[in-house]
């Protein structure tokens, strides 16, 4: 039996922290379960196998810079200052939350 966590990560930032448009709270967290079986059925030949179970956890937030879309002309997709919004002086903020589950079976037969 083996039950392990592949991998996780947890950061916290501040709002206003210079790289807030890539990332500002992350939480990733995984758990794996394996229990598993071998049988020997004579001297070059065995036979395995498994199950792994794997739940993910994750909480992902970044800034959105509202402002560089007033700043840009028109002609290129913005508001052309319509709005009077500076680059990185209008923030949005963007979080995205989810979590999964996933069972698979593994064999091996060695020689």
């Amino acid at each position: 039996m083996g039950i392990n966590a592949p991998f996780g990560l947890a950061t916290k930032y501040n709002n206003t922290w210079v790289a807030r448009y890539h990332a500002i709270d992350t939480d990733l967290l995984t758990m794996n379960i394996n229990p598993s079986l071998g049988y020997k059925i004579n001297d070059p030949l065995s036979l395995g196998l498994g199950l792994s179970a794997q739940y993910l956890d994750a909480e992902l937030s970044n800034a959105i810079d509202f402002g560089i879309l007033d700043a840009l002309p028109v002609i290129q997709g913005g508001f052309g200052g319509a709005f009077g919004l500076t680059p990185q002086g209008a923030d949005g903020f963007l979080t995205l939350k989810g979590d999964s589950c996933g069972v698979w079976f593994q064999h091996r037969i060695a020689l």
